[in-house]
């Protein structure tokens, strides 16, 4: 037991409590709630969260050539290893258009707000015009 252990203990101090691994029901939360709030994240948390993913696929990728030395013998394993990957594959192909989607349609509420904006400053200078001439006609 190290010091700072034997500290908390004599004071009562209850040590923290580990880090709770992460389950894949917590995983299918966490997908379920990015795709739930998609339409709300910035760039920079799309960028973020497609980093996470790419880096849970790569632990997996480890984890599955780990396997792959462990179970040679199954002669249907590059099967089922291709099936894994296309799948994955069309996972992240289809968060890509998802994310191409959002951004199109921010792109195009952007564009809307700006013919908006143009056609309420448009309205304005006539209104400005006519109050200057009825102005000028008192």
């Amino acid at each position: 037991m190290n010091s700072n252990a034997a500290a908390r203990k004599r004071r009562g101090v209850p040590a923290p409590p580990p880090p709770a691994p992460i389950s894949s029901n917590n995983m299918n939360n966490m997908q379920s709630n990015t795709q739930n709030v998609g339409g709300t994240m910035t760039i920079q948390q799309i960028i973020r969260f497609l980093d996470s993913r790419l880096v849970n696929l790569e632990k997996n990728t480890q984890a599955t050539r780990q396997a792959e030395t462990a179970a040679e013998a199954d002669p249907n394993l590059y099967v089922k290893l291709a099936i894994e990957y296309n799948d994955r594959f069309n996972m992240m192909a289809s968060e890509i258009n998802d994310v191409h989607t959002i951004l199109g349609e921010k792109d195009a509420k952007i564009a809307q707000l700006e013919s908006t904006i143009s056609l309420l400053q448009t309205m304005h200078f006539q209104l400005e015009e006519k109050i200057n001439k009825m102005t000028e006609n008192e």
